[in-house]
């Protein structure tokens, strides 16, 4: 109760005007929004604070709010580290029982421990610090369900004949005990790429690995299917195309409500933070680039997506449009969508341009109601097109932006006629930061004066 009355010093005004539900958040001189978590129909969570290096006065605080704008708690997280640049991120359970702060700690000789900060529905904090001796392999994703914290690592070459081994350690929301499961991978070749994560639900992961054919047309993926036992349950080979294409690099995401923010296929990186990136300092892009992989389980479909270019050349970077692929979990193909030339960005010429992977990024995420909905960007502007579960596409518009301003991925997402951006064009400022959210209630936008005040306002 006293770190929550501490907190809720960070004053929260509501009001009503221009027809929205408007909350203010004031903070510390020098605090803005650092990072938020999209919990749908469950609320999300907001993390302020200081961005300065090499100082342990940072004030990292977390706001949770239900989807209605109600602030449910208010708790400050406590520091270990100096150095914002070594990746902080947070993850949640799907119903915002328990969120987690992971705070990676880098030490001078590489070794990575983690402290954790646990916030219960109750605003209860518990911390606990977990030592990278604990758990072996490679980090590649973490994600909360009602019981567990899991962090899945994959160890590669592990094995005599060469198998990766799937390693991925359950941590008990109650007392912080640690479980291990260990699968053996299927060998994949040598012109497939590692491992990666694609899904998970109550019962099952879901793994992939690709391989890019020579000439660019054709990828044959292999998912495999591991119940929580890390028994694997289900394998499925997709035999994927677009004919007569050549599929090109891009950086994609996939979103993941709850999780870490996005999950970058085909980007070596480390867990991501959405806001200002401190881990993404390095990108480095390999053969799964070419198409990234999103699964719809409630659905029993799989999606790939990406961007093509009409001549071959694994070295060009440029661009005629994008596709998207509907497969079962049997690996049949159900429908594919193709760009077309009236396409909004496809048009762009500043798209289509010879250019780095990195200036063109492809986002996928499934919509409360399963619609898949991909948006192309680039520095100026993103593309929006959404698509029923047979295919049919319901929605296509173009959003550009103003450059030297900072938004987050969503907030280019919302529909230009829309309110978010009507309230946009009326109070424009450069001096702000803009991020959205989709809530269940309705479109959030977080209003960031960087001056130690912020505002989110619902339609």
């Amino acid at each position: 109760m006293k770190q929550l009355l501490a907190l809720l010093s960070a004053l929260c005004v509501c009001t009503m005007s221009y027809g929205q539900k408007t909350v203010s958040i004031s903070l510390d001189k020098g605090a803005s929004t650092l990072d938020y978590l999209d919990l749908r129909e469950h609320g999300f969570i907001i993390k302020t604070g200081k961005e300065k290096n090499y100082s342990k006065n940072l004030d990292w605080q977390l706001h949770y709010y239900t989807p209605a704008l109600e602030l449910v708690w208010s708790v400050p997280i406590a520091t270990t580290q100096i150095n914002k640049v070594q990746g902080q991120h947070m993850v949640a359970t799907p119903n915002g029982d328990y969120v987690y702060h992971i705070e990676n700690r880098l030490y001078a000789l590489g070794a990575a421990d983690m402290f954790l900060t646990q916030v219960s529905r109750q605003g209860k904090t518990k911390t606990h610090e977990l030592a990278l001796k604990e758990m072996e392999g490679r980090a590649i994703f973490r994600f909360c369900d009602k019981q567990y914290l899991t962090f899945i690592n994959l160890q590669e070459n592990a094995t005599k004949d060469g198998s990766d081994l799937l390693l991925v350690y359950k941590m008990s929301h109650q007392d912080f005990s640690l479980q291990k499961t260990v699968t053996q991978l299927p060998l994949l070749d040598k012109s497939f790429t590692a491992w990666e994560y694609v899904a998970h639900n109550d019962k099952h992961l879901w793994m992939a690995g690709k391989a890019l054919s020579d000439k660019e047309e054709n990828m044959q993926c292999q998912l495999v299917a591991l119940d929580a036992q890390g028994k694997i349950t289900q394998k499925t080979t997709l035999n994927h195309q677009v004919d007569g294409l050549h599929m090109r690099q891009s950086v994609n995401h996939h979103y993941i409500p709850g999780a870490e923010g996005f999950s970058d296929g085909g980007v070596s990186a480390g867990p991501t933070t959405s806001m200002y990136g401190a881990s993404r300092t390095s990108y480095h892009l390999d053969r799964s680039a070419f198409a990234g992989l999103l699964m719809d389980e409630k659905n029993h479909t799989v999606y790939a997506y990406g961007l093509y270019g009409n001549n071959k050349g694994i070295g060009t970077g440029y661009v005629d449009g994008y596709y998207l692929t509907a497969y079962d979990l049997q690996g049949n193909k159900r429908w594919q969508q193709v760009s077309e030339e009236n396409d909004p960005l496809v048009q762009d010429t500043k798209y289509r341009k010879h250019t780095s992977p990195y200036q063109r990024t492809t986002m996928a995420y499934l919509t409360q109601d399963h619609h898949m909905r991909l948006q192309l960007g680039t520095v100026d502007a993103i593309c929006t097109q959404e698509f029923a579960k047979d295919g049919k596409k319901v929605v296509s518009y173009r959003h550009d932006f103003e450059k030297g301003v900072g938004y987050n991925t969503f907030f280019k997402c919302f529909d230009p006629k829309g309110p978010v951006n009507q309230y946009y064009h009326q109070h424009f400022s450069k001096k702000n930061t803009y991020y959205g959210i989709h809530s269940s209630k309705g479109s959030v936008l977080v209003e960031d004066s960087n001056k130690s005040k912020i505002s989110l306002l619902q339609w």
